[in-house]
C-alpha cells in the first residue's frame, strides 16, 4: 500500500479530529484539544503531530508527540498517550513502518525515546516485533495509563444498567439518596473559580488521605477549559456543602471517569457521595450519547496487592467489563543516552 507520512499543521484540524472520532480506538487523548492542553503544561511546549494519508487521500493513522523532559542533563523523550491510532484493517507491516517514518524524525529531534501506550492487545506488538524495524523495542520504563480499566456498556436502559450493578451498589445509591445527596454537572463554559476551588480542596484531602499524586489547581483548570466541550466538573453536595467531586470527559461515543475526590471528614463517610456522583455521571453520559462509560484503572487479575485495589472494589460495584490492554512501550531513539537513562532510573525511581 502507497502512504505518506505529514506533519501536522492547523490547517488540518478539522480533518484530524474527525479522523480521531470515527478511528475504533481514537479518544480524548489524541484529540487536537488534548495538544492544547499538553502545551499549557510547563515543559510540554512542544507537541510535535504526524499523520498519514494513503493513496486515495484518506486518513489511516495519526498522533501526538508530547516533547517530556527526563529530569536530567537538559535531554528529553516523546509521549503518544493512547497513541498512535491507526485504522484496524492496517497489519503489522504498516504499523512498523509508521513507526519507523516517526522515529527517525524524533531521532533528529534529539529524543532519547518515544513512548507508546495505544489501545492494543499483547497480540498486536508480538505481530510488530516479526516485522523489519529500524529501531529497537523495550517494555516502557512506566506506565502512564492503566493497563486494566472497567468499562460499563451504556446502550442497555439505565433500568438495566442498575439491574446489573452488584446489590451493595444499588443500596449505596438508595442510601445517598436517602441522605438527600444532589448532584450538579457544569459543562466547562459553566464552571466558575469558585466551584474549582471546591474541587482542590477536595482533591488535595484525597491525595493527603489515599497518597496518590496530585496537581495543582491551574492544571484541573487548564483541563476542564481547554477540553472544552469534552468536560465537564461534577460536584456532589449535602446540605449546601460539597463532598463528593469529579471530572468527566465525553469524546464522541467514549466517557472517561478521569480524576476523583471526596472529603474525608468522618460525618461525610455514610452519605454515599462518591456512588450519587457516579450514576449522575453515568446518566449524563448516557443521554449525551456515550456509548462506553470507562472507569480507568482498577486492579490487574494478577496483582491482588496492587495500589489500585480499594478504588476497584468501589468502581466494580457498578458492575461493567474488565477490558485489558498491553503495557507501553518505548521505541529506543539514542541507544547510548537511553541505557543511561534506563539505569539512572533503576536507581532513582
Amino acid at each position: 500500500m502507497n502512504w505518506e507520512l505529514k506533519h501536522y499543521t492547523p490547517a488540518v484540524a478539522t480533518a484530524w479530529d474527525n479522523f480521531i472520532s470515527e478511528a475504533k480506538h481514537g479518544s480524548i487523548h489524541q484529540c487536537t484539544a488534548w495538544r492544547d492542553f499538553q502545551k499549557l503544561i510547563p515543559g510540554r511546549e512542544q507537541v510535535l503531530g504526524f499523520y498519514a494519508l494513503d493513496e486515495k487521500g484518506q486518513w489511516i493513522a495519526a498522533t501526538w508527540c508530547v516533547k517530556m523532559s527526563t529530569g536530567f542533563l537538559n535531554t528529553h523523550w516523546y509521549y503518544s498517550a493512547r497513541g498512535p491510532v491507526i485504522k484496524t484493517r492496517l497489519d503489522a507491516s504498516f504499523k512498523a513502518e509508521f513507526l519507523n517514518q516517526v522515529s527517525q524524525v524524533l531521532k533528529k529531534e534529539s529524543g532519547l525515546f518515544w513512548r507508546l501506550d495505544p489501545y492494543w492487545q499483547e497480540s498486536d506488538w508480538r505481530a510488530l516485533a516479526k516485522e523489519k524495524t529500524t529501531f529497537s523495542l523495550k517494555p516502557a520504563t512506566k506506565d502512564f495509563q492503566p493497563t486494566d480499566s472497567l468499562l460499563l456498556d451504556l446502550t442497555p436502559s439505565e433500568e438495566a444498567i442498575l439491574a446489573q450493578m452488584h446489590r451493595q451498589g444499588r443500596k449505596a445509591l438508595r442510601l445517598a439518596d436517602t441522605a438527600g445527596v444532589k448532584v450538579e454537572i457544569y459543562p466547562a463554559t459553566k464552571v466558575c473559580d469558585e466551584h474549582l476551588t471546591q474541587w482542590q480542596k477536595l482533591n488535595d484531602d484525597t491525595t493527603t488521605r489515599d497518597g496518590f499524586f496530585g496537581h495543582d489547581k491551574t492544571y484541573y483548570q487548564n483541563f476542564i477549559k481547554t477540553l472544552s466541550p469534552y468536560t465537564y466538573l461534577c460536584l456532589a453536595q449535602h446540605n449546601g456543602q460539597t463532598v463528593a467531586a469529579a471530572i468527566l470527559t465525553i469524546h464522541h461515543e467514549k466517557s472517561i471517569y478521569y480524576f476523583g475526590a471526596s472529603s474525608s471528614a468522618p460525618e461525610t463517610r455514610d452519605l454515599r457521595a462518591p456512588y450519587a456522583l457516579q450514576w449522575a455521571m453515568i446518566k449524563h453520559a448516557k443521554a449525551l450519547g456515550a456509548k462506553t462509560y470507562d472507569f480507568t484503572g482498577i486492579t490487574p487479575i494478577d496483582q491482588p496487592d496492587h495500589p489500585y485495589k480499594g478504588i476497584t472494589q468501589f468502581k466494580t460495584r457498578f458492575g461493567g467489563y474488565r477490558s485489558t490492554y498491553a503495557s507501553g512501550r518505548e521505541v529506543v531513539l539514542n541507544p547510548v543516552w537511553y541505557a543511561l537513562y534506563r539505569l539512572v532510573k533503576k536507581l532513582r525511581p
